[in-house]
Formats: structure tokens, sequence, C-alpha cells
């Protein structure tokens, strides 16, 4: 949450070391911002506290310091409340798993008490009751969610993706195409129609708890893993309680009635006979950067800012999202999808792609996967990659860290604003986001491109030369501006090894795979998108950060 929120700040306008440095205000042209896993902590952090500031939110809101699963002061109550949220849904005859008690601990987390009063029923929508959202000042935010089938323990690459708006649920993907008003969601349909005899549909089931939660349920193991350590009787007697009322198989999923139930659409809705869709973690498809949502044809952006804060590689991010991506790009289900063709993992840390920033797609015919293809002749959008780097702070803490200190998440998002700004190593570094930023649109309009954005994008492009060997050591940057910038482009490979993981521990066999299955963030990962005009272009920009992580935030 903190690596992505904190990205973010390097792009606010309100923030002056973002203004200072030349990146401040491009948040505020944002059109959208998605978040998955640990992001859609942040995601709906920022929107439902009228898009404040993150620094106001860490200091005034977050309580980070706090832990999230055993907060130090009124355990008992905590655990009281909780239990009895959940057992009035369970009695009201849904289904529930320990998403929905984790969902409960992040809504207490990032929702303001004084704004929320019962901030177990807070609902998603409720985003448009803010004036952020009605006045157009904030990104419209998405939260995204896998589906894991009946029967699956792995999920495919080409899992159905499934978004959360403020105003619908539903999926892009070929086998749904479908969307319901976000109000109904949990309520028994049966092509299209409420299978209740009175005709009436449920409302309130879709809880700022329930959607985050659910985006995250990789994090409900942690309530097992509690059960078991916890030395504390009060904790433990709360979370036995919570372990029986969830049977096994039920631990990691968010189960929702199907909303699609008997309807069959033009004939491509492939899920009418399921009564339930079983939702799990955004990331567990490894694609915990959250650029499918947002590469939807039927939004035809421009550029795409991907801020990865992944735990790939030490706990560093090694682009694998980025990577697992394109991949899902070559199934001939989504031949419609332009997206650019992307450096495997070996070939991203040898040659230091994942220290610095990185712009892919910037040839919109040249390297692109379904650049022929694509739906209404849509261009990829220019994915502006965006690596969380130690700059002025080690971020890439554990995963399941939850609690921090205030100096330790002050650090992590300086230095996330060191990410998003390089620094202020490099003058010419907004510039340049702009120049790709504008790209599309020039286009577009058959615009001359300005000498200054070639040399731009001659510097920041993938020049698309790879290297495929296993790295011969650990990935373990050090603190400062990473090698790429102070060289102004000359230096591109892995950082020297210092001799530990980047956590100031020795690194094990395991961290030198790049290949890392662990592919959750801390913080987040998400994707914004935001239009600008020049010269009588309207050019569509995106910040994809921190799944979670994310994939923002």
């Amino acid at each position: 949450m903190l690596v992505g929120s904190g990205t973010l700040q390097g792009f606010d306008g309100r923030n002056s070391t973002a203004n200072q440095r030349g990146t401040g205000g491009l948040l505020q042209l944002a059109q959208y911002v998605a978040g998955l896993s640990g992001g859609s902590w942040a995601t709906a952090g920022l929107s439902m506290n009228n898009w404040a500031t993150t620094q106001s939110l860490k200091d005034s809101v977050w309580n980070l310091e706090s832990n999230l699963l055993v907060p130090e002061d009124g355990k008992v109550s905590f655990y009281a409340s909780i239990l009895a949220a959940v057992a009035g849904k369970r009695t009201e005859g849904y289904q529930t798993s320990l998403t929905d008690y984790f969902g409960l601990s992040i809504a207490t987390k990032i929702l303001n008490g004084s704004t929320y009063g019962n901030k177990y029923s807070v609902e998603w929508s409720d985003v448009r009751n803010t004036s952020s959202f009605t006045n157009a000042s904030m990104p419209f935010p998405l939260i995204i969610a896998d589906e894991r089938e009946p029967g699956e323990l792995i999920i495919p690459r080409n899992t159905t993706i499934w978004e959360f708006s403020p105003y619908e649920f539903g999926s892009w993907n070929p086998n749904v195409s479908a969307f319901v008003p976000i109000e109904i969601v949990g309520s028994s349909l049966n092509n299209g129609s409420s299978a209740l005899p009175d005709g009436q549909c449920v409302g309130g089931y879709e809880t700022v708890a329930w959607v985050t939660g659910t985006s995250a349920t990789l994090f409900s193991g942690l309530y097992v893993e509690l059960v078991t350590s916890s030395s504390d009787s009060v904790i433990t007697k709360a979370l036995k309680e919570i372990a029986k009322a969830v049977s096994d198989d039920q631990n990691d999923i968010s189960l929702v009635p199907n909303p699609f139930y008997g309807y069959r659409g033009d004939g491509t809705v492939q899920i009418s006979d399921l009564h339930n869709i079983t939702l799990v973690d955004g990331g567990l498809d490894n694609e915990n950067v959250p650029l499918w949502t947002l590469i939807e044809p039927a939004r035809d952006l421009d550029a795409v800012i991907a801020i990865d804060s992944s735990a790939d590689v030490t706990n560093w991010p090694n682009a694998s999202a980025l990577y697992q991506t394109s991949l899902r790009a070559q199934y001939s289900a989504y031949s419609a999808y332009a997206f650019p063709r992307m450096p495997d993992t070996n070939t991203v840390v040898n040659r230091g792609l994942n220290t610095r920033p990185v712009f892919y797609g910037c040839n919109p015919t040249e390297n692109v996967t379904n650049a022929g293809t694509a739906y209404n002749g849509t261009r990829t959008p220019i994915v502006i990659y965006m690596p969380s780097y130690p700059y002025s702070a080690l971020a890439n803490t554990s995963t399941y860290k939850m609690e921090y200190s205030n100096s330790e998440a002050q650090g992590v998002i300086d230095n996330s604003v060191d990410v998003a700004t390089l620094g202020g190593a490099d003058s010419e570094w907004a510039t340049c986001l702009g120049c790709a930023i504008l790209q599309r649109g020039f286009e577009r309009s058959g615009t001359p491109r300005p000498d200054v954005c070639t040399q731009c994008l001659n510097k920041w492009c993938w020049d698309g030369v790879t290297n495929t060997t296993t790295p011969s050591y650990s990935y373990s940057p050090a603190l400062g501006v990473p090698a790429f910038v102070t060289s102004n482009g000359t230096v591109q490979q892995m950082p020297a090894y210092t001799g530990g993981n980047g956590t100031n521990s020795q690194a094990s066999d395991a961290d030198t795979q790049s290949d890392s299955s662990s592919k959750s963030s801390n913080a987040a990962t998400a994707a914004a998108a935001a239009a600008v005009s020049k010269e009588g272009t309207m050019v569509r920009y995106w910040i994809a950060a921190v799944a979670v992580a994310m994939a923002i935030l």
C-alpha cells in the first residue's frame, strides 16, 4: 500500500517535492486508478477518504503503527465486533470465508472513523458521494479480483478477471462481457431478474471491507498462521472461533452469488450455469500489476504508468507481472487486445530494467502482440514501467508486514516519491514522461514529434535487446540513484552485488531465482489513466501502481 500510494504522491500536484521536480499535477489528470491485492487497499483508502493526500492519510487515518490483525489496544472488542459482523452475514444465508474477516480488518485501518461511523457497513459505491468523485477531481477507481473455477488449485494465465467500479461489477473477458449495477451484487438473479418470490434484490453486499478483502484473499492466510503461532490467549481464542466458522476449502476464496446465472446474452456468456462465482486475490494469476483492465480496447487509452512493488526477487520487482500480461495477450481469445511484447525476467534483471523507468510499446506496430487484430484499430498504450528501487530507503519489506513505525512508513513513502521523480537527479525526466504520454496523440494527429521527445524515447524506450541467461548473483541493489540515471542512460546492467538481499540479511539460494513465485506486493500495485490536451490533441495517460501491487497503491 505504501509504495503505490507514495509513488502517486510523486505525481500529485499538492506535493511540493513533486512540483519542484516537475512531475506534480499528473495525478490530477488521471482518468483511472486501479488496484489489486494490497493495491486495492490504497485504491480504496485514497478513494473513500475523498482523495486525500497520501501524506495526510499516513499521518491521520491509516495508523500504521498498529498491527492490522493484532491491534495492541482493544483486542477483545476488535475481534468480537468482527465475529459479530460476519455472523450476521452468515445468518442471512450467505457463505462466508476468511476473506470476510480479513476485509473487516482492512476497513478498520483504511477508512476515516470521523467520516464513517460504522466502517463495516460502508459500501464501495459510497465513493460516489464524495466531493472529489462528484466534481471529477479524482481518477475513476477500479478494484480487481481473479476467478478461480471450482476444483482449480492453480490459477491459469487466462483466468477471468473481474472488476469492481463505483457503478458496476462484471468482466470484460470474452466468456462474460457483462456487468450489473454494483448495488445489487449479492442478489440471487436468474436471467437478469430476481429469483426471490417477492422479486427483491439484495443491497449492502458490496462493502469496502468485502471488496478489498476479495481483491486481497492472499492475506487471509495470515489468520491461519496466527491460530498456531500466537501466544496471546485472547487472540488465539478469537481466531479459533473464526477458523471454526469457515471450512478449509473456503479459507482463501470469496464467494458471491452469480449475477449472470441463467443469462446468456448473445450466446457468449459461459458462466450462466454457475450459481456462485468464486473470487480470489487479483494477483494470483501472477499479473499483479492491474494492466489488463486498463488495456481494454473500449477504454482506448494511450499510456500507462505501471508502478511495480512486487516481491519477485529478494522482495524487489523483476517485471514478471508485465511479462505475464504479455503472455496472456497471446491467447487467441484476446486477439482484440494490443499489448507490447515484454522481456523475460532474466533479461530485466541482467540489463537493469528493474532499476529505473522503461517505456514499452513506443512503436505501436513493432514488437506488439495483436497490433493488426486489435478491436477497432486500437493501439497498445505505451507502458511506462516504474519499478520500486532503493533511492533513499529499503522499500522491499515483507509482503506480510502488518505494521510500520512512523519512521519506517515515512521512509517508504519518501523513497516512492523518489521513484516517481528519479530523486530529482534527471532534470529532463518530467519532459520525457510528458513525451511518452503525448506520443499516441502525435501519431493520431500527424503532428511531428519534437526533437526533445525523440531524444527522450531513444533513451527510455526498451531497445528490444535480451539477455536470457540466469543472473550470476543475487539481485541486491544498494541505496542510491540507479546507474542508468547517473550515467545518462549509458549503463544498462544489473547492480553490483552488495552481499545481501536488500534487507541487510544474506540472500538464500531461492533468492537468486528471477522467476520467483512470490508475486504479491506489501505495498500495492495499481494503475491510473489521465487525459491532457496539447496542441488540440487529446491524449490519455495512465499510472499503473502497487498492486498491489499496486498494482497503484
